[in-house]
């Protein structure tokens, strides 16, 4: 519940936007998010996985489109106290606009609203040794 009051404080903090909003909502063409991002939120409902030296403490700095529908990612996360960059190739999965990475377990995400030069706003469910958890960034 608390991650469905974070997802809409998010989408109205970033309606409130001046002139037109073009939000896009599905159908995304990946190769118009491309680029470099800078991350303002995390939510997950399992909060120590994204606070302080948690595992998914993860920024991104910059999203890729290749070639063959996969995805490429930097973040920065913070490793014995230096900040590091990582990357990861993240593979499309068989249902539409839905991906797939290996990190800290299994990660399942996808983009659920962009407007492509403002904000984005990325839903991923990990699961790992039985555990489950999603996370909200944007």
């Amino acid at each position: 519940m608390k991650l469905l009051l974070l997802s809409l404080g998010l989408t109205l903090i970033c309606a409130h936007t001046e002139g037109t909003h073009d939000a896009v909502t599905s159908n995304f063409d990946p190769s118009k998010y491309s680029g470099e991002w800078y991350s303002i939120l995390l939510a997950s409902d399992q909060k120590e996985k994204i606070e302080e030296n948690g595992s998914m403490r993860v920024f991104v700095e910059y999203i890729h489109a290749l070639k063959n529908s996969s995805l490429g990612f930097k973040f920065h996360i913070i490793i014995n106290g230096v900040c590091a960059a990582i990357e990861f190739v993240c593979d499309k999965t068989e249902e539409d606009g839905v991906y797939s990475v290996e990190y800290d377990g299994h990660n399942i995400f996808k983009v659920l609203e962009t407007d492509y030069d403002n904000y984005i706003i990325i839903y991923l469910i990990n699961k790992n040794n039985g555990n489950t958890f999603q996370l909200l960034e944007g």
